[in-house]
């Protein structure tokens, strides 16, 4: 429930974003993959926001495991097609929703490959939702106040992990969330814990307020 509301919130900024006079233009486009032991592409490849917006509910099938690396080696595939064809377009920004706990064959170097590749914009931007309290090993008392999961930040060994597949958050990103009251120090990590929706919206309105997904 958690994941698909912080999807559904995130699309539903990026078609505010995208309106011009009556209808929604297609300056986003979004890909939308669950996965388990098979990779499950919801919305069908990497489609323009004015059609993905008119399609609101995503039915994703249970699965049982979980193979990171495949999903993200999927990622990869889809988003170097969508460079080669369209290489002046905003640099993507996958965002990953997991428990945190990575299983199947090691992701980082599908995510090292994902993050090699770019367009005119910059790089691609790896950030991780994560939906456990086991990550961080010191509680979130107020999110106004959190500084982000910076270098020095005591984490799960699972929490280690993924901030090593985590892209260093984007100092354009930081002042946008600094201007919302919120205190992320520089060279934060782009991992946000979703056991406070707060911060899950800030990770994926603010993040898609600068690129395409």
């Amino acid at each position: 429930m958690v994941a698909r509301e912080a999807v559904v919130a995130a699309i539903n900024q990026m078609v505010f974003w995208s309106r011009e006079g009556g209808y929604v233009a297609p300056r986003y486009r979004l890909a939308v993959l669950a996965y388990g032991e098979t990779v499950e592409d919801v919305v069908g490849g990497i489609r323009p926001i004015d059609e993905t917006a008119a399609e609101r509910v995503f039915t994703v099938r249970q699965q049982t495991r979980s193979d990171a690396a495949a999903a993200f080696a999927y990622v990869e595939r889809l988003i170097q097609t969508e460079i080669n064809t369209a290489p002046r377009s905003p640099a993507p920004l996958v965002c990953h929703l997991t428990d945190g706990l990575l299983t199947g064959d090691d992701a980082a170097g599908a995510v090292k490959r994902l993050s090699s590749l770019g367009t005119s914009d910059g790089p691609v931007l790896v950030e991780h939702v994560f939906v456990s309290d086991r990550i961080l090993l010191r509680p979130i008392r107020d999110p106004k106040q959190w500084t982000g999961v910076g270098p020095t930040v005591e984490l799960s060994a699972a929490g280690q992990r993924l901030r090593a597949l985590s892209s260093t958050l984007p100092e354009s990103y930081r002042h946008g969330m600094l201007t919302e009251g919120y205190r992320i120090d520089v060279g934060a990590a782009m991992m946000f814990p979703a056991t406070h929706p707060e911060l899950v919206r800030l990770a994926l309105v603010r993040s898609a307020s600068g690129r395409s997904a």
